[in-house]
């Protein structure tokens, strides 16, 4: 099975809503009502999503179906918010010419949609996971392909 990954950057005018204790150790990583904005308006768009976890100590998650193509969702910050999207291919699918490609690109064409249409999501960038982890953060892109 091979596993893809795509990512988006940006900055977002929302509430803090991370948590910390009194010695400074987060309890809950802030992110939460982004990605519920971003997962109420996928809904929306008529995508079936999981409920919003937080994942580990440093994100929230969710898992969308589109054409029975599960993508997975994880927030997390960094200098900004980072958004990845995970997906598999197997091998049987890909030797029967099952091919999740146009499923996946008119899902990440959605959640762009949903960036760029929402005046609190700025500074919007698209990368592969590749360049994204090398530092090629030049390569960031203005939409996902």
């Amino acid at each position: 099975m091979s596993i893809y990954t795509e990512i988006v950057t940006f900055n977002a005018n929302f509430p803090d809503d991370s948590k910390w204790d009194d010695q400074g150790n987060i309890l809950v990583p802030g992110g939460y009502i982004i990605t519920e904005a971003i997962h109420n308006q996928l809904i929306e768009e008529g995508i079936s999503c999981s409920k919003v976890l937080q994942h580990s100590h440093y994100g929230w998650e969710f898992n969308a179906t589109l054409d029975n193509t599960q993508i997975w969702c994880l927030l997390q910050v960094g200098d900004d918010w980072m958004m990845s999207f995970q997906y598999s291919h197997t091998f049987k699918q890909w030797a029967f010419g099952i091919d999740k490609i146009p499923t996946v690109t008119s899902f990440l064409n959605m959640i762009h949609n949903i960036l760029v249409e929402d005046e609190r999501f700025f500074t919007i960038l698209w990368y592969h996971k590749t360049d994204y982890e090398s530092g090629k953060k030049d390569q960031g892109k203005s939409s996902p392909h």
